[in-house]
């Protein structure tokens, strides 16, 4: 993707951050529209636990960032299928501008939060390749990792009011 990119003009130096902010884009759209509303906090923690999940994991076929990364998303998403039984939803139309957001900022912290975990198991010398040195503060430094950690749970507590 980043090839792409750089072939219609995107700097080098930028082109893995834009690929990376459109990947998070899609994956949020993704997340709003096929995740319950009512269920995108089960979500956000079946994401931690996935987490937890897969660093505790001692399998000998998750030794590979790629494999690690795949066997967390899956486990993420198996996670939350199968303990909150939630209800696919594509709903496009309804809902105030102020539930937009609300979902739209609880999508994205949690798409941020998957990113940086992911881009924690990559190897530095290869996130450097791929990132600039701003998208390498906004994801891989520690500070960094803890607010992404923490920003699903701090957005949900302030939008925990439910919608009518």
């Amino acid at each position: 993707m980043t090839n792409i990119l750089i072939a219609i003009g995107v700097s080098k130096a930028y082109a893995g951050d834009i690929a990376l902010l459109l990947l998070m884009i899609l994956a949020g759209i993704i997340l709003m529209f096929i995740v319950k509303k009512t269920k995108i906090g089960a979500f956000a923690f079946a994401v931690y636990s996935a987490y937890l999940i897969t660093e505790v994991a001692n399998f000998d076929f998750i030794q590979t960032h790629t494999t690690k990364s795949i066997v967390f998303l899956i486990t993420a998403i198996v996670l939350h299928y199968s303990l909150f039984k939630p209800t696919v939803v594509i709903k496009l139309s309804g809902g105030n501008i102020v539930r937009w957001v609300k979902r739209v900022g609880i999508a994205f912290t949690i798409i941020g939060l998957m990113a940086s975990i992911i881009l924690g198991w990559i190897p530095d010398k290869e996130v450097v390749k791929m990132l600039s040195p701003f998208g390498l503060k906004l994801f891989t430094t520690s500070f960094a990792r803890f607010i992404w950690a923490i920003a699903p749970v701090v957005i949900l507590l302030m939008t925990r009011k439910r919608d009518e």
